[in-house]
């Protein structure tokens, strides 16, 4: 199995561990949760029909209710499941954008869900920062000015300062909310 992307969740103290699985002529992604002392504790991948939850987990974090939110770039969403793998919505972008895809994802203490969207074009204008709220409704553009290229990492620290980390070698800092 190779690694794909880490949260460690500091509501219940649970790791969570995108993993890669390559057979012969599969790959299978998954989601896997661990307890603080490493013991495996659940695989999330499939929904009750047996359908795949993600193709790839790039950055995964845990919602104030306990949501797993997920943001999957191959497959150009953002997937929410509940801590017992119940599928809750998927979020595809802002109709009025290009494309969407999405790589860093985080929570503020409100339950937003706030992602990356790395989408670029030749002339740029697709990269952003989303605000979507618990639900997976989206709520505004966070980050738009100049339209930088690849928006592909942020977190919010317990100051409620947003930071966003730029392909070029620039962090952006914004006061999210109090």
């Amino acid at each position: 199995m190779e690694n794909g992307a880490i949260y460690s969740s500091y509501i219940n103290e649970y790791v969570l561990v995108g993993m890669e699985k390559k057979n012969f002529m599969e790959v299978t992604e998954k989601i896997v949760r661990f307890s603080k002392g490493w013991v495996k504790l659940q695989n999330i991948n499939l929904n009750d029909k047996r359908q795949i939850f993600y193709l790839i987990a790039c950055f995964i974090t845990e919602n104030i209710n306990g949501d797993i939110c997920t943001s999957d770039y191959l497959a150009s969403k953002v997937v929410v499941v509940t801590g017992t793998e119940e599928y809750r919505f998927s979020y595809s972008g802002h109709q009025g954008q290009i494309g969407f895809r999405p790589c860093g994802i985080c929570t503020d203490v409100q339950g937003h869900i706030v992602v990356c969207n790395g989408y670029e074009d030749f002339s740029h204008q697709c990269s952003s920062v989303h605000l979507l709220d618990m639900d997976g409704q989206f709520l505004s553009f966070l980050h738009t000015t100049g339209c930088p290229p690849f928006p592909s990492a942020l977190c919010i620290n317990h100051h409620q300062i947003l930071i966003v980390s730029l392909a070029s070698p620039t962090v952006k800092v914004y006061l999210h909310c109090k």
